[in-house]
């Protein structure tokens, strides 16, 4: 179930394991979201309005339904999905839905006001699949990098240990 509490402020999907049986389906069957659907969280958890506005990007069909003050947008032929997502989950774009809020100890945003926002995006749909395609490896390496990171934290941490205990001793 895609919800508030799976937006991130980098507009990434967190899993907190929250299913729906899928013996429901025929009940939920118009929340069922498709592959490359984006969905929009049109509240957030603070009033600072850290999450609003932000986009998930749906990777797979049949494998997600949104929840509550989420909303689904879907890219007209014309549109690169993925592009879409890198484009609202900008700061600019950011800006402006935050610009569009409702105060409130839960800040918000209405459907109309999300639709007035403007994107910009190129007309040609190869261009806009090529840029969505670098900024994608760009946050893959990125995801590598931090994965190292937290790696050579832990072995540092170790070592740390190792010598301040004294079973190791530099010389």
């Amino acid at each position: 179930v895609v919800s508030i509490g799976n937006y991130s402020v980098r507009g990434k999907y967190i899993n907190n394991n929250n299913y729906i049986s899928k013996n429901f389906k025929e009940n939920i069957s118009s929340y069922i979201l498709d592959k490359e659907d984006l969905t929009m969280i049109l509240n957030d958890k603070t009033s600072k309005g850290n999450i609003i506005g932000k986009v998930l990007y749906i990777d797979e069909k049949d494998g997600y339904v949104f929840n509550q003050r989420t909303m689904r947008l879907k890219c007209k032929k014309t549109v690169n999905p993925l592009f879409l997502y890198y484009s609202i989950n900008s700061d600019k774009a950011h800006t402006n839905i935050l610009n569009k809020a409702k105060p409130g100890t839960q800040i918000y945003i209405n459907t109309d006001d999300v639709l007035s926002v403007q994107v910009d995006i190129p007309m040609d749909i190869k261009e806009q699949k090529a840029i969505a395609e670098i900024l994608s490896d760009m946050d893959s390496e990125i995801e590598a990098l931090n994965k190292k990171l937290v790696k050579y934290k832990k072995i540092k941490q170790g070592m740390m240990e190792e010598l301040l205990t004294g079973r190791i001793r530099l010389v």
